[in-house]
Protein backbone atom coordinates (compact mmCIF):
# COMPACT_ATOMS: atom_id res chain seq x y z
CA UNK A 1 0.00 0.00 0.00
CA UNK A 2 2.86 2.34 0.86
CA UNK A 3 4.47 1.68 -2.52
CA UNK A 4 1.24 2.55 -4.32
CA UNK A 5 0.92 5.84 -2.44
CA UNK A 6 4.60 6.58 -3.02
CA UNK A 7 4.24 5.87 -6.74
CA UNK A 8 1.22 8.17 -6.94
CA UNK A 9 3.17 11.01 -5.30
CA UNK A 10 6.16 10.41 -7.58
CA UNK A 11 4.00 10.74 -10.71
CA UNK A 12 2.23 13.78 -9.27
CA UNK A 13 5.50 15.54 -8.41
CA UNK A 14 7.06 14.82 -11.80
CA UNK A 15 4.04 16.04 -13.77
CA UNK A 16 3.66 19.14 -11.60
CA UNK A 17 7.30 20.19 -11.92
CA UNK A 18 7.21 19.60 -15.67
CA UNK A 19 4.09 21.79 -15.97
CA UNK A 20 5.67 24.58 -13.91
CA UNK A 21 8.84 24.36 -15.96
CA UNK A 22 6.98 24.77 -19.26
CA UNK A 23 4.71 27.56 -18.06
CA UNK A 24 7.10 29.67 -15.96
CA UNK A 25 8.61 31.80 -18.73
CA UNK A 26 5.37 31.89 -20.73
CA UNK A 27 3.55 33.12 -17.65
CA UNK A 28 6.00 35.98 -17.27
CA UNK A 29 5.02 37.19 -20.72
CA UNK A 30 1.44 37.13 -19.46
CA UNK A 31 2.46 39.13 -16.38
CA UNK A 32 3.85 41.90 -18.56
CA UNK A 33 0.87 41.76 -20.91
CA UNK A 34 -2.01 40.22 -18.99
CA UNK A 35 -4.30 40.59 -22.01
CA UNK A 36 -2.39 37.72 -23.68
CA UNK A 37 -3.26 35.49 -20.71
CA UNK A 38 -6.98 36.25 -20.94
CA UNK A 39 -7.20 35.34 -24.63
CA UNK A 40 -8.89 37.04 -27.54
CA UNK A 41 -12.53 36.22 -26.77
CA UNK A 42 -12.74 37.65 -23.25
CA UNK A 43 -13.33 41.04 -21.69
CA UNK A 44 -9.59 41.50 -21.14
CA UNK A 45 -8.53 40.84 -24.73
CA UNK A 46 -5.90 42.97 -26.45
CA UNK A 47 -8.56 44.76 -28.47
CA UNK A 48 -10.68 45.64 -25.44
CA UNK A 49 -7.63 46.88 -23.48
CA UNK A 50 -6.67 49.10 -26.42
CA UNK A 51 -10.20 50.52 -26.61
CA UNK A 52 -10.20 51.21 -22.86
CA UNK A 53 -6.88 53.01 -23.14
CA UNK A 54 -8.12 55.09 -26.09
CA UNK A 55 -11.19 56.14 -24.09
CA UNK A 56 -9.03 57.04 -21.09
CA UNK A 57 -6.69 58.95 -23.41
CA UNK A 58 -9.55 61.08 -24.75
CA UNK A 59 -11.01 61.58 -21.27
CA UNK A 60 -7.69 62.61 -19.73
CA UNK A 61 -6.90 64.88 -22.68
CA UNK A 62 -10.08 66.79 -21.88
CA UNK A 63 -9.06 66.94 -18.21
CA UNK A 64 -5.64 68.31 -19.18
CA UNK A 65 -7.25 71.08 -21.24
CA UNK A 66 -9.64 71.92 -18.38
CA UNK A 67 -6.81 71.95 -15.83
CA UNK A 68 -4.68 74.12 -18.12
CA UNK A 69 -7.50 76.66 -18.48
CA UNK A 70 -8.35 76.54 -14.77
CA UNK A 71 -4.76 77.04 -13.61
CA UNK A 72 -4.25 79.82 -16.15
CA UNK A 73 -7.40 81.60 -14.97
CA UNK A 74 -6.65 81.27 -11.23
CA UNK A 75 -2.97 82.27 -11.60
CA UNK A 76 -2.98 85.04 -14.21
CA UNK A 77 -6.52 86.43 -13.87
CA UNK A 78 -7.53 85.92 -10.24
CA UNK A 79 -3.95 85.84 -8.83
CA UNK A 80 -5.09 83.34 -6.24
CA UNK A 81 -2.89 80.35 -7.02
CA UNK A 82 0.76 79.87 -7.95
CA UNK A 83 3.19 82.57 -9.05
CA UNK A 84 1.74 85.11 -11.44
CA UNK A 85 5.26 86.25 -12.37
CA UNK A 86 6.12 82.83 -13.83
CA UNK A 87 5.83 82.37 -17.57
CA UNK A 88 2.71 80.63 -18.92
CA UNK A 89 5.11 78.85 -21.25
CA UNK A 90 6.12 76.46 -18.44
CA UNK A 91 2.53 75.34 -17.94
CA UNK A 92 2.06 74.98 -21.70
CA UNK A 93 5.18 72.83 -21.96
CA UNK A 94 3.86 70.64 -19.13
CA UNK A 95 0.57 70.16 -20.97
CA UNK A 96 2.40 69.21 -24.17
CA UNK A 97 4.59 66.76 -22.22
CA UNK A 98 1.51 65.12 -20.72
CA UNK A 99 -0.12 64.65 -24.15
CA UNK A 100 3.10 63.26 -25.66
CA UNK A 101 3.60 60.79 -22.77
CA UNK A 102 0.00 59.59 -22.99
CA UNK A 103 0.32 58.94 -26.74
CA UNK A 104 3.78 57.36 -26.57
CA UNK A 105 3.36 55.29 -23.39
CA UNK A 106 1.91 52.11 -25.03
CA UNK A 107 4.90 51.95 -27.39
CA UNK A 108 7.37 52.75 -24.60
CA UNK A 109 5.83 50.09 -22.38
CA UNK A 110 6.05 47.43 -25.11
CA UNK A 111 9.75 48.22 -25.56
CA UNK A 112 10.30 48.12 -21.80
CA UNK A 113 8.38 44.82 -21.52
CA UNK A 114 10.48 43.24 -24.30
CA UNK A 115 13.72 44.35 -22.65
CA UNK A 116 12.56 43.09 -19.25
CA UNK A 117 11.46 39.75 -20.69
CA UNK A 118 14.79 39.32 -22.48
CA UNK A 119 16.66 40.22 -19.29
CA UNK A 120 14.69 37.68 -17.25
CA UNK A 121 15.07 34.91 -19.84
CA UNK A 122 18.84 35.52 -20.02
CA UNK A 123 19.19 35.29 -16.24
CA UNK A 124 17.13 32.09 -16.19
CA UNK A 125 19.24 30.56 -18.97
CA UNK A 126 22.41 31.29 -16.99
CA UNK A 127 21.13 29.40 -13.94
CA UNK A 128 19.67 26.58 -16.04
CA UNK A 129 20.94 23.07 -15.35
CA UNK A 130 22.58 21.18 -18.22
CA UNK A 131 20.47 18.30 -19.50
CA UNK A 132 21.14 15.32 -21.71
CA UNK A 133 18.32 16.17 -24.10
CA UNK A 134 16.74 19.27 -25.59
CA UNK A 135 14.81 21.58 -23.34
CA UNK A 136 11.04 21.46 -23.25
CA UNK A 137 9.33 23.99 -25.47
CA UNK A 138 9.08 27.23 -23.58
CA UNK A 139 10.72 25.68 -20.52
CA UNK A 140 13.75 26.59 -18.47
CA UNK A 141 15.47 23.22 -18.59
CA UNK A 142 14.49 22.33 -15.03
CA UNK A 143 12.07 19.61 -16.08
CA UNK A 144 14.87 17.52 -17.63
CA UNK A 145 17.19 18.17 -14.67
CA UNK A 146 14.49 17.10 -12.26
CA UNK A 147 14.77 13.62 -13.65
CA UNK A 148 18.17 13.49 -11.93
CA UNK A 149 16.47 13.08 -8.55
CA UNK A 150 15.94 9.43 -7.61
CA UNK A 151 12.31 9.97 -6.65
CA UNK A 152 11.55 6.31 -6.60
CA UNK A 153 14.21 5.81 -3.94
CA UNK A 154 12.99 8.65 -1.79
CA UNK A 155 11.09 8.09 1.38
CA UNK A 156 7.41 8.92 1.64
CA UNK A 157 8.18 11.76 4.07
CA UNK A 158 10.59 13.40 1.62
CA UNK A 159 8.05 13.17 -1.19
CA UNK A 160 5.36 14.77 1.02
CA UNK A 161 7.80 17.60 1.89
CA UNK A 162 8.45 18.07 -1.82
CA UNK A 163 4.70 18.10 -2.49
CA UNK A 164 4.25 20.82 0.16
CA UNK A 165 6.98 22.82 -1.58
CA UNK A 166 5.13 22.53 -4.89
CA UNK A 167 1.93 23.77 -3.23
CA UNK A 168 3.78 26.83 -1.90
CA UNK A 169 5.33 27.25 -5.35
CA UNK A 170 1.83 27.25 -6.86
CA UNK A 171 0.79 30.00 -4.43
CA UNK A 172 3.75 32.13 -5.56
CA UNK A 173 2.85 31.33 -9.14
CA UNK A 174 -0.66 32.70 -8.63
CA UNK A 175 0.78 35.81 -6.93
CA UNK A 176 3.05 36.32 -9.92
CA UNK A 177 0.02 36.30 -12.21
CA UNK A 178 -1.70 38.67 -9.79
CA UNK A 179 1.07 41.19 -10.41
CA UNK A 180 0.08 41.10 -14.06
CA UNK A 181 -3.33 42.52 -13.21
CA UNK A 182 -1.64 45.10 -10.95
CA UNK A 183 0.55 46.15 -13.87
CA UNK A 184 -2.54 46.39 -16.09
CA UNK A 185 -4.24 48.78 -13.64
CA UNK A 186 -1.04 50.82 -13.37
CA UNK A 187 -0.75 50.98 -17.15
CA UNK A 188 -4.32 52.21 -17.51
CA UNK A 189 -3.71 54.80 -14.77
CA UNK A 190 -0.65 56.37 -16.43
CA UNK A 191 -2.74 58.98 -18.34
CA UNK A 192 -4.23 60.22 -15.05
CA UNK A 193 -0.73 60.49 -13.56
CA UNK A 194 0.30 62.58 -16.57
CA UNK A 195 -2.03 65.34 -15.38
CA UNK A 196 0.56 66.06 -12.70
CA UNK A 197 3.05 67.16 -15.39
CA UNK A 198 1.19 70.47 -15.52
CA UNK A 199 2.34 71.24 -11.98
CA UNK A 200 5.77 72.62 -11.20
CA UNK A 201 6.55 69.64 -8.93
CA UNK A 202 5.09 67.11 -11.44
CA UNK A 203 2.34 66.10 -8.98
CA UNK A 204 1.97 62.34 -8.59
CA UNK A 205 3.87 61.56 -11.80
CA UNK A 206 7.24 60.73 -10.19
CA UNK A 207 5.86 58.55 -7.41
CA UNK A 208 3.46 56.79 -9.82
CA UNK A 209 6.23 55.83 -12.24
CA UNK A 210 8.33 54.61 -9.32
CA UNK A 211 5.51 52.30 -8.24
CA UNK A 212 5.16 51.01 -11.80
CA UNK A 213 8.87 50.27 -12.12
CA UNK A 214 9.03 48.66 -8.65
CA UNK A 215 6.14 46.34 -9.53
CA UNK A 216 7.81 45.46 -12.83
CA UNK A 217 11.23 44.63 -11.35
CA UNK A 218 9.68 42.87 -8.35
CA UNK A 219 8.05 40.52 -10.84
CA UNK A 220 11.43 39.87 -12.46
CA UNK A 221 13.06 39.12 -9.10
CA UNK A 222 10.20 36.82 -8.10
CA UNK A 223 10.41 34.95 -11.41
CA UNK A 224 14.17 34.43 -11.10
CA UNK A 225 13.85 33.37 -7.45
CA UNK A 226 11.17 30.83 -8.38
CA UNK A 227 13.36 29.48 -11.16
CA UNK A 228 16.33 29.21 -8.78
CA UNK A 229 14.25 27.36 -6.19
CA UNK A 230 12.96 24.95 -8.84
CA UNK A 231 16.55 24.36 -9.97
CA UNK A 232 17.65 23.70 -6.38
CA UNK A 233 14.88 21.14 -6.01
CA UNK A 234 16.01 19.56 -9.28
CA UNK A 235 19.46 19.00 -7.78
CA UNK A 236 17.97 17.34 -4.70
CA UNK A 237 18.17 20.18 -2.17
CA UNK A 238 14.83 19.55 -0.50
CA UNK A 239 15.75 18.60 3.07
CA UNK A 240 16.34 21.04 5.89
CA UNK A 241 20.02 20.22 6.30
CA UNK A 242 20.86 20.73 2.63
CA UNK A 243 23.28 23.54 3.55
CA UNK A 244 25.50 21.10 5.50
CA UNK A 245 27.80 18.35 4.34
CA UNK A 246 28.70 15.02 5.89
CA UNK A 247 31.67 12.71 5.60
CA UNK A 248 31.13 8.97 6.11
CA UNK A 249 34.18 6.81 6.69
CA UNK A 250 34.50 3.08 7.35
CA UNK A 251 31.53 1.17 8.74
CA UNK A 252 30.45 -2.42 8.95
CA UNK A 253 27.80 -4.70 10.40
CA UNK A 254 24.71 -3.13 11.91
CA UNK A 255 26.32 0.32 11.83
CA UNK A 256 26.70 0.07 8.05
CA UNK A 257 23.12 -1.17 7.62
CA UNK A 258 21.66 1.67 9.69
CA UNK A 259 23.80 4.25 7.86
CA UNK A 260 22.67 2.86 4.49
CA UNK A 261 19.02 3.04 5.56
CA UNK A 262 19.27 6.60 6.88
CA UNK A 263 21.19 8.07 3.92
CA UNK A 264 19.81 5.70 1.26
CA UNK A 265 23.22 4.48 0.10
CA UNK A 266 23.64 2.33 -2.97
CA UNK A 267 25.46 -1.00 -2.93
CA UNK A 268 28.59 0.60 -4.41
CA UNK A 269 28.57 3.30 -1.74
CA UNK A 270 28.19 0.69 1.00
CA UNK A 271 31.19 -1.16 -0.39
CA UNK A 272 33.30 2.00 -0.03
CA UNK A 273 32.46 2.18 3.67
CA UNK A 274 32.83 -1.57 4.14
CA UNK A 275 36.32 -1.59 2.58
CA UNK A 276 37.54 0.88 5.22
CA UNK A 277 40.53 2.03 3.19
CA UNK A 278 42.60 4.81 4.64
CA UNK A 279 41.91 8.22 3.10
CA UNK A 280 38.70 7.14 1.38
CA UNK A 281 35.29 8.46 2.42
CA UNK A 282 31.82 9.26 1.17
CA UNK A 283 30.77 12.93 1.13
CA UNK A 284 27.06 13.79 1.33
CA UNK A 285 25.97 17.15 -0.12
CA UNK A 286 22.21 17.30 0.20
CA UNK A 287 21.15 14.30 -1.88
CA UNK A 288 24.37 14.19 -3.86
CA UNK A 289 26.87 11.50 -2.82
CA UNK A 290 30.51 11.98 -3.81
CA UNK A 291 33.41 9.54 -3.42
CA UNK A 292 36.30 11.45 -1.81
CA UNK A 293 40.00 10.51 -1.58
CA UNK A 294 42.06 12.29 1.09
CA UNK A 295 45.74 12.63 0.15
CA UNK A 296 47.51 13.93 3.26
CA UNK A 297 51.20 14.87 3.25
CA UNK A 298 53.56 13.21 5.73
CA UNK A 299 53.91 16.23 8.00
CA UNK A 300 50.12 16.33 8.56
CA UNK A 301 50.07 12.63 9.36
CA UNK A 302 52.78 13.23 11.97
CA UNK A 303 50.65 15.98 13.56
CA UNK A 304 47.79 13.52 13.96
CA UNK A 305 49.87 11.14 16.02
CA UNK A 306 49.93 7.35 15.94
CA UNK A 307 46.96 6.47 18.11
CA UNK A 308 43.72 5.12 16.60
CA UNK A 309 42.63 4.99 12.97
CA UNK A 310 44.08 2.93 10.17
Amino acid sequence: MTEIIQGFFVDLVNSTVDAFDKQLMTSFESVLRVETLAGGNTVLSSGSIEKIYQYIYLFVSALIVLKFLYKGFTIYVLWRDGDADSSPQDMLIGAIQAIVVIIAFPTIYNIMANVTSEFASTIMSLIRLPSSGPSSAGGTGVGEAFALIPLVGMGLTDIIILLIYLILFAVLYVKLLQRGFELLILRLGVPFACIGLLDSDYGVWKSYIQVLLKTLFTSVIQLVAMSVSLTMVATGHIILDNATYKFLFSADGRNLQETADVFQLTAAEQNILLAGERGKALCLLGRQHVHVDFDLPDYKLELMGKGGGR
